[in-house]
This record gives structure tokens, C-alpha cells and sequence, in this order.
């Protein structure tokens, strides 16, 4: 939340959750209910795009952007799956950014269009 209480950001990873939860003991039942509502909002068909890619197609997601996810996939000599992850430091991206960005006299920022 933020300094108003309001919703700022959710980070949100049930494969890599632990058992151990930071809530108090007296808000579990709450922090349950929030998880439940939220995991309603985000399996709700209105607000799931779902689409296949194509041999050779590369998708790119901002994990603070965009909630995402892949469905069950079955495995065949005629049907298979490769997946390549990355990362992106952004402290060091920003940095080179702000580097060029001094010695090109531009603002990345600002779209260039």
C-alpha cells in the first residue's frame, strides 16, 4: 500500500511462496480473504488474455507490469516446449540509460516520435 492505504503494487508468485507468511496471527484470516478475492480477480475470464505463440516468438514482460502466467502443456515427439527466462537489472539499465542519455543530450523517458 501506499502512503494513502491505497493498492501500490503486488508481488505475487504462489510457486515460489513458503509456508512461512510475515501477517500476524490475528490477520491471517484477512490476509486469507484479500489472497482469495484477489486470486478471483485474477483467474476471472475478463481479465485473462490467452494466446500461443508461434515458433520463434518472443514475448517480453515487466514482472511489475503484468500479472502472467502459461497453461498446463502436454509433451510429444511432434509437440514440444522451449522456454528461455531472463532477467533485466534495472538499476544497471537505468544507469546505462542515464549515461547515454548525458552523452547524447536525449531523455529516454521521452518517446522519440
Amino acid at each position: 500500500l501506499n502512503e494513502n492505504g491505497n493498492l501500490k503494487q503486488i508481488y505475487y508468485g504462489d510457486h515460489t511462496r513458503t509456508s512461512r507468511i510475515d501477517v500476524p496471527h490475528y490477520k491471517l484470516t484477512d490476509f486469507y480473504n484479500a489472497m482469495t478475492q484477489f486470486l478471483r480477480y485474477a483467474y476471472s475470464p475478463a481479465n485473462i488474455i490467452q494466446f500461443k505463440l508461434q515458433p520463434g516468438t518472443l514475448i517480453s514482460v515487466d514482472n511489475f507490469r503484468v500479472l502472467h502466467g502459461r497453461t498446463a502443456f502436454v509433451v510429444s515427439p511432434d509437440n514440444f516446449r522451449h522456454v528461455e527466462g531472463g532477467h533485466v537489472d534495472w538499476d544497471g539499465a537505468i544507469s546505462c540509460m542515464r549515461v547515454l542519455e548525458k552523452e547524447l543530450n536525449i531523455d529516454y523517458r521521452t518517446p522519440n516520435i
